[in-house]
């Protein structure tokens, strides 16, 4: 199998989850996602660590219904194979687009579209469209270097909205409604709202009675 089987890392997750010790196996992803926020990646590069803790956009305001975007990088994925097409938008910024669109002119409803840090620096057609959806009404475009805190914007919204962002499976962790419109390896564990259309996406986005996704699969 190749490294992007979505059936096979699946069936692997589970039968991970399936062997491991029942207590261990928890402990162990509650570490994971802690030491997520707190910007401490083992395995990885930190792309949080230069945030302020805390941090969250000017004006934001907790009366009225806040979506959390975080947008993922297009071109770790555009050669990979149909399996990872999307099954709703030609692409990811085009579903951003057509989101911010049909929700612009719901006042109680705010997008904040945090920009992934490793875009800092990047100048690409997918960076500036990004920019461009700040100019429209009920949209706030956190830049890729801001010092907002990623985990206090999504602590504080109602809901998320990620298009196969790490971030779509660790807002169940954190008890966050997850939408879910794209591919990625935790698509068919239960731990996220998975739309069939644009208008249940819609629908999704807009449910102020929208509750989170069960947390054991976030744990798997």
């Amino acid at each position: 199998t190749l490294p992007h089987d979505l059936d096979y890392i699946l069936s692997e997750i589970n039968r991970y989850w399936r062997e491991a010790d029942s207590e261990q196996r928890v402990d162990e992803a509650d570490r994971f996602y802690k030491q997520r926020a707190e910007g401490h990646i083992p395995n990885w590069e930190s792309f949080t660590a230069d945030q302020k803790e805390g941090a969250l956009p000017s004006g934001f305001d907790e009366k009225i219904h806040n979506v959390a975007v975080y947008p993922s990088s297009e071109d770790e994925f555009v050669a990979i194979g149909e399996e990872w097409d999307n099954p709703i938008y030609r692409d990811q910024r085009a579903g951003l687009n057509r989101v911010a669109a049909d929700l612009e002119g719901e006042s109680d409803v705010h997008l904040y579209v945090r920009v992934h840090p490793n875009l800092a620096g990047v100048d690409n057609e997918q960076t500036r469209e990004l920019d461009e959806l700040d100019d429209r009404n009920g949209v706030t475009v956190i830049p890729a270097a801001s010092s907002i805190s990623s985990y206090a914007l999504l602590h504080a919204s109602d809901c998320v909205l990620t298009f196969g962002s790490t971030m779509g499976i660790e807002a169940t962790y954190w008890r966050k409604p997850s939408v879910l419109a794209g591919m990625c390896f935790y698509r068919d564990l239960g731990a996220t709202y998975i739309p069939e259309s644009h208008r249940q996406v819609i629908r999704f986005l807009k449910d102020s009675s929208l509750s989170p996704k069960p947390v054991e699969p976030s744990l798997k």
